[in-house]
């Protein structure tokens, strides 16, 4: 028995227990695999439901039922096949020729699907927003943030452009995260901060202009173009702030790995387009990204006032005294404006009629297997 005691309440304990760095390992086996633990199948130990029989890197991975796991009973599938690295296109070509029971695709693919049985799209649990560099002089003024958050029309976004389920976002929390201690979701407990107005957008960029002293503003745009939808979100936001009279838009392209490890890593960007994905279920797998000493908070927010209210939501053990503090938190950043929400992630899916059972969630482990049957 394995016994934690806490120093603080922690709604979100045992979530996080479920969550994949808190996995077990098995000890002896980990350091009898050496540096070759988790590169093959055989170096590869479960205690889940199913079992990696192959790996054929960058291509499929095939798993196995489980038969030692705890409640194999309910384990009605045998075999599971998963094909790794497929471009939307070919997922759904292989999903129409019956090679694959369940295929995600792309926003270029939906109009060919929706409305056929097989077409569903569900929440990612992703925020995708604007981080903003708190150390460059252009966008540590709050007029051109200000601008910039009213200067996008979100539901035109996501109802014209993505069209994979996603929603227009309105705080820095995304909705069907967590409930309050009453069962309200947090974004209904919660105000709207951004909305799309086209005239207050410009109306904030002149005052920014004339506060600056200068003509036009010029701002960078930092994407990654291995991050779909990254990239189709950079090319709305380009066309939605070319908009705006006196504003400038530089489009900086690289890859996820330069753009977190390098350009945010080390402070080499204005705007940069990024997500975030919720590791529990509580509001502050989000807030806590705003702290000042947050290593993930690479715009340099900071703010002593929103410190303490997260320093006094990590002690608070009344629940809901702690969920209006969280809800004040998020008004403080917001009114801030320390970064910029766009849309929360849906996604679109094929999933063969005789597909049953497959558990899709927007927080921690995307899939559960467990339960999948085929009818």
């Amino acid at each position: 028995t394995l016994v934690v005691e806490l120093e603080n309440k922690v709604p979100y304990f045992t979530d996080l227990m479920a969550f994949p760095c808190y996995f077990p390992q098995n000890e002896k086996f980990v350091e009898k695999c050496g540096k070759n633990y988790g590169t093959k199948p055989e170096y590869t130990l479960s205690n889940g439901a199913y079992k990696m029989t192959k790996w054929v890197k960058g291509n499929k991975a095939t798993f196995t039922k489980n038969d030692k796991y705890y409640d194999a009973k309910t384990v009605a599938t045998k075999n599971l096949e998963m094909y790794l690295v497929q471009d939307p296109k070919t997922a759904a070509q292989n999903f129409d020729n019956g090679k694959v029971d369940y295929a995600t695709i792309n926003s270029t693919l939906v109009d060919k699907y929706k409305g056929k049985d097989t077409f569903t799209t569900f929440n990612e649990g992703y925020l995708f927003y604007l981080q903003l560099n708190f150390k460059n002089n252009t966008i540590a003024n709050k007029n051109v943030r200000e601008a910039l958050a009213y200067a996008i029309n979100r539901k035109d976004l996501c109802e014209n452009v993505l069209k994979d389920g996603s929603m227009a976002a309105t705080g820095f929390v995304p909705s069907q995260l967590s409930k309050s201690p009453a069962g309200k979701d947090f974004r209904d407990d919660a105000d709207k901060y951004v909305s799309y107005d086209q005239k207050k957008a410009q109306e904030y960029l002149d005052a920014a202009k004339k506060e600056l002293g200068t003509d036009t503003i010029t701002i960078d745009l930092l994407y990654g173009t291995d991050e779909s939808p990254m990239d189709t979100m950079a090319e709305y936001l380009q066309g939605s702030f070319s908009k705006l009279k006196g504003l400038k838009v530089n489009m900086v392209a690289t890859v996820k790995k330069d753009r977190i490890y390098n350009r945010e890593a080390n402070g080499n960007f204005q705007v940069v387009c990024t997500r975030w994905g919720p590791d529990y279920a509580d509001p502050t797998t989000y807030l806590n990204l705003a702290t000042t000493d947050n290593s993930n908070n690479y715009g340099k927010y900071t703010s002593a006032k929103y410190d303490a209210l997260m320093e006094q939501i990590q002690k608070e053990s009344d629940l809901t005294k702690r969920w209006d503090l969280m809800i004040q938190a998020e008004k403080v950043i917001m009114e801030d404006m320390a970064y910029i929400p766009v849309f929360e992630k849906g996604s679109a899916a094929l999933k063969a009629k005789n597909v049953k059972g497959l558990v899709v969630v927007p927080v921690g482990t995307p899939y559960t297997f467990k339960y999948v049957k085929l009818k």
